[in-house]
């Protein structure tokens, strides 16, 4: 059995988007490798997680930056590849991984690197080889073919829709503490333009509905959720009839689940997702949330709840873009390197 590690961070400020995407990649590598967690700062709760899919934990906040490699390989052993994913903060990790000769792997975003890798994986769609001039095109794993979600996404053998439901509700999904207050400007929006009820999923950090609304909107019109797993997220989606969100991993969950969504963006790291989906008909674009232009957004938004052929050919895209395949090929990927 070969022997992995992958290096992460999960934290208010770095978000838990890379962790999730470690999680996913755990799913998928198991039990054909063996998989050690190396980081410095993690919630409980996705330490658990971790945990409970038979992963080894390594916490290195007491270790210097320059030591956390050897300090790593004391505890393992042998090692047969190495996955990070982060930026320049974990630059030293990747550099020393390769002074040992070891085979790295880099969860990438945006398309910049600085120095070679045995295995470069980013799922934004619409990337070409010359992205990467630094990386040989048989080490690069590249789009939608090799997307990076958890199991209840890409494993539709667990059929958990109900064929004659009528899908109803848009999902909002801004994520995180939401110091903008996004998530309320696109919920008050929803609520002038449209009679539809409003699925709004919020941070475990966001209080920004607290008080806001009154009884008669809340759970008549407008439902909060937090902390939902990923399997009621899915249902969620699932059920919906549309949705907002960001160009990050939850837009490219909602696609695995044939959500018609409206996407914007919020950091860089997010810009390519963003322009590969919209490109590619798998969503409608509203730019940079910051720049948010109500006559735009709900325009586009009335556009996608109103015209069912709308909502029909984006379905049709995401069905011929995203096969749900992404695990065989990037469990080949990996393990043979």
């Amino acid at each position: 059995m070969k022997k992995g590690v992958i290096r992460v961070e999960a934290n208010p400020n770095i978000g838990l988007g890379h962790a999730t995407r470690a999680i996913s990649l755990c799913e998928m590598l198991l039990p054909e490798a063996s998989i050690a967690i190396a980081f410095r700062d993690m919630p409980e709760k996705t330490k658990q997680e971790f945990i409970k899919l038979g992963c080894d934990l390594i916490c290195l906040d007491k270790i210097s930056t320059s030591d956390e490699y050897s300090h790593t390989k004391r505890i393992t052993g042998k090692i047969d590849f190495v996955i990070v994913d982060g930026y320049s903060f974990l630059d030293t990790f990747k550099k020393d991984t390769k002074s040992c000769g070891d085979k790295l792997v880099l969860i990438d975003d945006n398309a910049d690197l600085s120095f070679e890798a045995d295995l470069v994986i980013n799922h934004s769609p619409g990337l070409k080889p010359t992205n990467y001039p630094l990386i040989r095109k048989s080490n690069l794993c590249l789009g939608l073919d090799y997307v990076m979600l958890r199991s209840e996404f890409l494993n539709r053998t667990k059929n958990l829709e109900n064929k004659k439901e009528i899908k109803k509700g848009i999902l909002v999904c801004l994520g995180g503490s939401d110091p903008m207050k996004l998530s309320n400007k696109i919920v008050d929006l929803l609520l002038s333009y449209t009679d539809e009820i409003i699925h709004c999923v919020i941070g475990e950090l966001n209080s920004n509905f607290d008080g806001n609304y009154t009884s008669e909107i809340i759970n008549e019109r407008l439902f909060l959720y937090k902390d939902l797993t990923s399997l009621e997220m899915r249902i969620l989606m699932s059920r919906s009839k549309a949705g907002i969100c960001t160009s990050s991993t939850i837009s490219l969950e909602c696609i695995a689940t044939r959500l018609p969504i409206v996407v914007g963006w919020l950091e860089d790291n997010q810009k390519n997702i963003y322009d590969g989906i919209t490109k590619k008909g798998l969503a409608l674009g509203i730019g940079k949330f910051e720049d948010l232009n109500q006559d735009q957004i709900s325009s586009l938004i009335i556009s996608l709840i109103e015209n069912n052929k709308i909502r029909k050919n984006m379905i049709d895209s995401q069905i011929s873009n995203l096969d749900l395949k992404s695990t065989s090929r990037i469990k080949e990927a990996i393990l043979k390197i």
